[in-house]
């Protein structure tokens, strides 16, 4: 019997293993066309309308700021 069960345990530690890589692999190429398709829309729409890229960056960089007072203003007061 313990034959039997080293024979099992290692047999389900491959098949774990490759299971782990082929899972890695899937998330690889899921997370590579994620990256690609939000890469072509974003070209796609701020190719046509580039003022709305400015409005966007513009944004992003006053909700920066406003972030950052905040956590400063945190620091200041825990620390």
């Amino acid at each position: 019997m313990f034959i039997f069960f080293e024979i099992q345990s290692y047999t389900l530690q491959i098949r774990e293993a490759l299971f782990y890589e082929d899972l890695q692999g899937v998330l690889v190429r899921v997370r590579n066309k994620m990256n690609a398709s939000f890469v072509w829309s974003f070209q796609q729409e701020f190719f046509h309308y580039p003022t709305l890229m400015v409005y966007v960056m513009v944004l992003l960089a006053s909700y920066g700021v406003h972030r950052g007072s905040k956590i400063d203003a945190i620091d200041t007061r825990w620390g």
